[in-house]
């Protein structure tokens, strides 16, 4: 949003983002949305008034953070190996930097950072307790320059003692 100043009669207002013209919109609109933003990135954007088709001068530059979009398709799965969950998910649409995965364990307890993956990476990836039967909670989310997305929860994935018997 932005505030029109007194610079007298105008007939529009110019929206540019990173140097690209977006829109004209009507004279007194003090507020656009983008839904055009590159998800995961900062983007720059200014205004400026357009009277009789000559452009003013810009105002200064706002940046706006737009988070990354969640992992999708998020699964988790005990392995045949003691223990073992895999992790799986899909690889969100936008822009970003790599993934941070946390997991959960104990009623009550707390959700503990594990793995923090940079780049594309896209799984799977293997967490092992050493100790313990029971169920565990994974979650991860998408890291980027614009802002982390919120997590997406795999919850009560059990954990078995032993690998399942094949007959």
């Amino acid at each position: 949003a932005w505030s029109v100043a007194s610079v007298g009669v105008y007939d529009q207002i110019q929206v540019v983002r990173g140097g690209t013209s977006l829109v004209y919109l009507a004279a007194g609109s003090t507020t656009y949305t983008d839904t055009d933003a590159n998800e995961g990135t900062v983007e720059s954007y200014k205004v400026r008034a357009v009277i009789s088709g000559n452009p003013g001068p810009y105002s200064n530059t706002a940046n706006s953070s737009i988070p990354a979009n969640m992992p999708t398709s998020v699964t988790a799965v005990p392995t045949a190996i003691k223990g073992q969950l895999a992790l799986t998910w899909a690889t969100p649409a936008g822009s970003y930097t790599g993934y941070q995965i946390q997991y959960y364990s104990n009623p009550g307890g707390v959700w503990t950072d594990w793995l923090t993956l940079y780049g594309t990476n896209n799984g799977p990836v293997y967490r092992t307790w050493s100790a313990g039967s029971g169920t565990r909670s994974l979650r991860i989310r998408t890291l980027s320059n614009g802002g982390s997305s919120a997590y997406a929860t795999v919850s009560n994935i059990p954990v078995w003692l032993y690998p399942p018997s094949v007959p």
